[in-house]
């Protein structure tokens, strides 16, 4: 244990009653123990079971003491106690006499075991009002003790005079209080006492019982105003509260009149036996000691609870419990933390920030952590291996987390709109809007992928055109193949064949017209087949799903990849048997056509006039050329076909690219109202941002500037999302029309597809903090927006390290904002600042001062350490001792005025000049 504080742990919830009658109140009764806790206070007491058990008031004073001392230690549920009886401070001597010869009893503090006794005493008596007084048991005023003149202590009061003769000066003796004063004379006396606090050295309850309002409503408005205003009117009863109609009215009247005060409402057991000790009582967050329990009339709030469970309490594996040091540089073994908010202070290199980034090295953290200066970074690095982290469960776990925030990094954030953004999109994420980010990006790749296979297809398709218009024309005209046919029909008309009549030759034109329409069938059937080859090479399914299902559990990821691979087998199988059903139709369809022809032709007028045309030579020289510009038609009317067939698919891929185009404006639109946030003034809001440059960027790189119409081209300057698409739809329409020269390096449809294929619309991030606009901010004030941002929206519980949050922070955004926040947040996470600001350390009331100091020549350590620490509570206080080593040589609260105030001169002297009056 260290000898510069018992709590090196700092300010913790410890349950206190306030309020423990000793055995001359009348009522008191004796214990009920059996079995172990029975064994147990008759070992540590000499009292025998009977005395135990039975009325204390048979009891000596000092028997009593003993047995009072041992079950508060060994057998109640409290760690600190006042002792009081109505109007008198009898037996209280005793107590204390009894508690000061333990061993291990300190002196200093008036603690045992880690128990504290307060004495005090209840005014009481009368039908109005009742106070409770807790003295200072470490007072050394003239009204406790007498000193020489040399200042040297000679004697010393007991508690029991002591109190009468406190009852004595603030004018209420037992008997005239018992018996009443005029009311107005009573309730000045009241106002005395609370008046009289500094020179008595006490903490009054104030009040205590109320039996009635009408005191109240009897007194001047003054004399209430002043009540009320005084600091000590701060600290009630709850107990009484609830049920004491009569004190909440006086306390809504008072909310009522000037305005609501942060009230201490304390609960005590108001004990008439030692049984009842702790039967009620509250959770006071401090030192076991005096200084410890006046915390609670400036943290009237924060530094008590009436709850059953213990306060703040964090999950064991989210605390950093102490860290052990082996390194030559630190005289430290060890240091203890608070679960709360522990502050590191010291002057400039001291090792505060070496102490916090050694811990936050040593950790898991969500960036890896690089300090800016090269050499720094390593030797915290070197301290860093030397320390070990000890977690509140016992562990000593490095791969456990903490959000470590260097100097700088809130001020860097705020100064750049693309890490702001990208912290903003972190935070969304963890906010559970993964999904709907990640199936937004997945779809602007998709998209993206999408629009350049149509780019593909396209040009593809544009190439094919040029490609069958060229056959068409290197095939002939078709009107005049056409022409020709009809010609040769014309004439072949006019030879006589002598054996023929006219309705032989009807009969076999016809028949020779329907062979023809049947062999061009059967060509359309063979293209077919051809195109049926192709398409049972194509897979109708992508390979797998591995990236898709990359964020799934092994077992969610393994039951759909066994459905995906079933369904792609079974449906490839069906594409499969679909195309050879079709190409067996096809099969038949030409046996049925070749069937159908070989009828035809044996048909016996046909084969009649046939034979007679094939022995007539000029007749069959006519019909060879028929036939010739009649294959020449079908030729030409096929490339036609497919001519027609492509430029419609071209005004498809081209609809196709438009709508996908647009798909970026529309979905980036869509998710937008989906992914704003709030929480606790905080609100992120999301908006479209075009990227102009980006789209400027590409324009520029691919096209020739020296002509005017590429130079107006790509000075485009963005209006709206519709002057968007019209401005690139008709570049893209002059890129396949080859109508823009190009740099070398682009083709017209490799900058077509950069174009089109990339997303210009970004998530643009805006961020509000209780309705003033991010980016009107000052910069201080936007440092602090961004630490609420890393940490508001973070579903994270692990403890916080912050070095030096100030040097981000102007001082109004210190004390408005972030001492407010660490207040909040310390409820919550067990945090960890390195500051030179007194604003953070009293502020925020810290539960653990860490002071740090380098050894120096006026600043030395013990040992002759290069770096030492003391740790302690904010209420710990003891004036300059001459110890030469500087840490231990005053109380933690004097190292905070020192090094953060520049000490109690300093800060007297700025007091004074402010002369800030309320």
């Amino acid at each position: 244990m260290s000898t510069y504080t018992k709590y090196e742990r700092g300010s913790v919830w410890r349950k206190w009653d306030l309020q423990v009658a000793t055995n001359h109140y009348t009522n008191y009764s004796g214990l009920q123990l059996d079995g172990a806790s029975l064994d147990k206070i008759v070992n540590l007491t000499g009292l025998t079971p009977a005395q135990i058990n039975s009325d204390h008031r048979n009891l000596s004073d000092v028997e009593y003491a003993k047995l009072f001392i041992e079950y508060l230690v060994h057998i109640s549920p409290v760690n600190a106690v006042a002792i009081m009886n109505h109007n008198t401070g009898k037996g209280i001597q005793e107590i204390i006499n009894y508690l000061q010869s333990k061993q291990d009893f300190s002196v200093k503090n008036n603690i045992y075991n880690d128990h504290i006794v307060f004495p005090g005493v209840e005014i009481g008596g009368c039908d109005r009002c009742h106070i409770l007084i807790v003295f200072n048991p470490e007072t050394t005023n003239t009204n406790k003790f007498i000193y020489n003149n040399d200042g040297i202590k000679i004697s010393e009061k007991s508690w029991d005079v002591f109190i009468e003769d406190f009852l004595s000066e603030v004018h209420i003796s037992n008997q005239r209080f018992v018996n009443g004063a005029p009311s107005n004379s009573r309730d000045l006396g009241a106002l005395d006492i609370i008046s009289r606090e500094d020179e008595w050295d006490f903490v009054p309850i104030f009040p205590h019982i109320c039996n009635s309002d009408g005191w109240w409503r009897e007194l001047q408005e003054s004399n209430r105003k002043e009540i009320y205003n005084s600091k000590y009117f701060g600290i009630v009863d709850s107990k009484t509260i609830g049920n004491n109609q009569n004190l909440k009215r006086i306390l809504d009247g008072l909310h009522t009149d000037w305005g609501k005060k942060e009230i201490a409402q304390i609960q005590t057991s108001d004990s008439k036996s030692l049984s009842e000790i702790g039967r009620n009582f509250s959770w006071i967050k401090a030192d076991l000691s005096f200084t410890g329990l006046k915390q609670i009339i400036y943290e009237p709030k924060s530094r008590v609870n009436n709850g059953a469970n213990l306060p703040e309490d964090k999950a064991g594996y989210q605390i950093i419990d102490r860290i052990e040091i082996s390194n030559d540089l630190i005289y430290n073994q060890s240091l203890l933390f608070n679960a709360n908010l522990n502050s590191i202070i010291g002057g400039r290199s001291s090792g505060k920030s070496i102490l916090l980034g050694s811990v936050a090295k040593k950790l898991k953290t969500n960036r890896p952590i690089k300090l800016q200066d090269e050499n720094y970074d390593v030797f915290v690095q070197e301290i860093s291996n030397s320390i070990k982290v000890v977690w509140k469960d016992g562990e000593e776990d490095n791969n456990r987390e903490v959000e470590y925030f260097q100097q700088g990094y809130m001020h860097e954030i705020a100064r750049s709109k693309e890490k702001l953004n990208s912290l903003i999109q972190e935070i969304l994420n963890q906010k559970g809007k993964d999904a709907i980010i990640a199936s937004y990006e997945k779809f602007i790749t998709e998209n993206s992928k999408k629009i350049s296979s149509f780019i593909s297809d396209y040009f593809q398709t544009l190439k094919s055109i040029s490609e069958k218009e060229q056959k068409a024309r290197d095939t002939g005209d078709k009107k005049g193949i056409e022409e020709e046919i009809r010609k040769l029909k014309e004439e072949s008309v006019k030879l006589a064949v002598a054996t023929i009549s006219e309705a032989d030759k009807s009969i076999y034109e016809k028949i020779k017209e329907e062979i023809n329409i049947q062999n061009q069938q059967r060509k359309t059937l063979e293209n077919d087949s051809k195109q049926l080859q192709i398409l049972k090479q194509v897979s109708i399914f992508r390979e797998d799903l591995s990236y898709d299902l990359i964020s799934l559990s092994d077992a969610r990821k393994e039951e759909i990849e066994d459905f995906y691979n079933s369904l792609k087998s079974e449906t490839e199988n069906k594409w499969r048997a679909k195309l050879n059903e079709i190409e067996k139709n096809i099969s038949l369809a030409s046996e049925g056509i070749n069937q159908k022809i070989t009828q035809l032709e044996s048909e016996s007028t046909y084969k009649k006039v046939l034979d007679a045309y094939q022995k007539n030579e000029q007749l069959s020289e006519f019909e060879n050329k028929i036939k010739i510009q009649n294959a020449k038609l079908f030729k030409i009317n096929t490339v036609l076909g497919e001519i027609q067939n492509l430029k419609k698919q071209e005004v498809e891929i081209f609809d196709k690219i438009t709508s996908a185009l647009k798909a970026y404006f529309l979905k980036t639109q869509e998710i937008i109202p989906e992914l704003t946030a709030a929480k606790d003034g905080l609100v992120i809001n999301v908006r479209e941002k075009f990227e102009t440059n980006k789209y400027q960027s590409i324009l520029y790189s691919g096209l020739n500037q020296q002509g005017s119409i590429n130079q107006s081209i790509s000075s485009f300057e963005y209006t709206d999302n519709g002057t968007f698409e019209e401005h690139i739809l008709n570049v893209f329409k002059k890129l396949s029309e080859n109508a823009l020269t190009l740099k070398g390096g682009y083709s017209n449809q490799s900058l077509a597809t950069n174009l089109l294929s990339t997303n210009f619309y970004n998530l643009d991030y805006d961020v509000q903090y209780e309705g003033d606009d991010f980016r009107k901010m000052s910069d201080g004030k936007k440092a602090f927006v961004v630490l609420k941002l890393l940490l508001d929206f973070s579903d994270k519980n692990c403890p916080i390290l912050i070095d030096q949050p100030e040097d981000d922070l102007d001082n109004r955004a210190i004390y408005n904002d972030l001492v407010l926040y660490l207040r909040n947040k310390k409820q919550l996470r067990q945090i960890i600042v390195a500051t030179h600001n007194p604003n953070i350390v009293v502020g925020a009331d810290s539960e653990l001062v860490i002071v740090a100091n380098q050894n120096g020549e006026r600043n030395l350590n013990n040992s002759g350490k290069k770096f030492q620490y003391v740790a302690g509570s904010l209420e710990h206080t003891f004036p300059k001792n001459g110890a030469t080593e500087i840490l231990v040589s005053q109380g933690t609260r004097e190292h905070v005025c020192e090094v953060l105030e520049g000490g109690n001169i300093a800060f007297k002297l700025r007091e004074k000049k402010y002369s800030i009056k309320e």
